[in-house]
């Protein structure tokens, strides 16, 4: 995984390749140049809702701390996994911090 500098204002985006499709409460994401895919629970789908509608790394923990019972630091550090985990495999970029 690539080390990535994230801060509070830190704002990514998904790539035009990159097709997003529900299927019961997952998502499933398609890189349609590399024919990969990724899967997302309900709590990643959570996530790139707020991704795909331009919501800071603070506003997405801010909001998802609200909805779910979990320690702020546990769901800086998972969703900062996730969110690296996506960009690594070119399914989202950063475009703003």
């Amino acid at each position: 995984m690539t080390e990535r500098r994230i801060d509070e204002a830190t704002v990514y985006s998904v790539p035009a390749h990159v097709l997003a499709r529900r299927a019961a409460d997952e998502t499933v994401l398609l890189d349609v140049e590399t024919e990969a895919y990724f899967t997302l629970d309900h709590v990643g789908t959570r996530v790139f809702d707020l991704v795909r509608v331009g919501s800071s790394f603070g506003d997405l923990i801010d909001t998802i701390e609200t909805e779910y019972d979990v320690p702020r630091a546990d769901l800086i550090r998972d969703v900062s996994s996730l969110l690296s985990a996506m960009c690594d495999r070119g399914l989202l970029v950063i475009t703003g911090a």
